[in-house]
């Protein structure tokens, strides 16, 4: 599970609970934003969610040579 936690959102969770009930895996602290993030700070979070999965990403998906994905080649 992957956590970010905004300085001005309603009822952040402590981490150390997050931590107890769940597989924390990521947790950031951002530096704005508050209980709508997806819309006030849209880049931050999707910054965060991309990070979070980079790592998946690289690590265990192998594309063929050749592959493209929305018309350019990665």
């Amino acid at each position: 599970m992957g956590f970010a936690s905004f300085p001005h959102d309603l009822l952040p969770p402590p981490r150390e609970w997050a931590e107890r009930f769940c597989n924390v895996q990521r947790w950031t602290e951002m530096p704005r934003g508050g209980h709508f993030a997806a819309m006030e700070e849209p880049e931050l979070l999707a910054g965060d969610i991309l990070a979070f999965f980079r790592p998946l990403r690289e690590s265990s998906y192998s594309r063929p040579s050749g592959f493209e994905m929305a018309g350019r080649s990665v």
